[in-house]
């Protein structure tokens, strides 16, 4: 899986992971409880990588040590197991919202 974020002003925020089970047993720490229930199928390993996969990208773009995947970053929602792509819906900050304005491109796929 690989997620990258493109900016026009900041350094790209790139992730790259292998899909494991290991993320359904964590993405109550990554997901808030409204796209858990926006997804159609949470045992969809490859969704779920693939939502990891974004928000760690975002993450990186962000550069801000405290930013909370859960609370800070969130995904457009429903999100289904056909989706290829997850798109950022909102992040919290004045220092989200200023990059925000310089992002050009965020692609999502697997590999």
């Amino acid at each position: 899986m690989i997620a990258a974020l493109i900016s026009q002003r900041f350094n790209p925020g790139v992730d790259v992971e292998e899909v494991r089970p290991k993320v359904q047993r964590v993405m109550h720490k990554f997901l808030s409880d409204e796209e858990m229930a926006g997804l159609v199928d949470s045992t969809d390993l490859r969704l779920l990588t693939l939502c990891w996969s974004v928000k760690e990208s975002v993450f990186k773009v962000m550069g801000i040590p405290a930013l909370s995947f859960r609370e800070e970053i969130r995904l457009q929602l429903p999100l289904r197991q056909q989706d290829s792509s997850v798109r950022v819906c909102s992040a919290t900050g004045p220092t989200f919202a200023q990059r925000c304005r310089y992002i050009s491109h965020l692609s999502a796929t697997t590999c």
